[in-house]
């Protein structure tokens, strides 16, 4: 798989089960209501945080979604911790 199928992918898997996203301040795109241009930012910046979220978080195949969405959230939160001046989270809009 190219590296853009692989990221499209990503994409399509990040809404799954959450009510928050990852990104990062000098991301002007909302990752909620433009999630390609988000994307496509994220990693001109070099950040690739999806990929960055998968490699922190433990996902596994047998993992129902509460457990998808509980591993996802504590990558989420170690990524903060060890990087709160670059990373934040963003709510699903109302």
């Amino acid at each position: 798989m190219n590296k853009k199928s692989n990221s499209i992918e990503l994409v399509d898997q990040m809404f799954v089960g959450v009510d928050s996203l990852l990104t990062t301040y000098d991301n002007e795109w909302n990752p909620w209501t433009h999630p390609k241009e988000w994307l496509r930012r994220d990693e001109q910046l070099g950040y690739n945080t999806l990929a960055y979220v998968d490699r922190i978080a433990n996902f596994s195949d047998d993992f129902s979604e509460k457990q998808m969405f509980v591993e996802r959230q504590m990558a989420y939160d170690s990524i903060i911790e060890a990087l709160p001046l670059t990373y934040h989270r963003v709510f699903e809009p109302n």
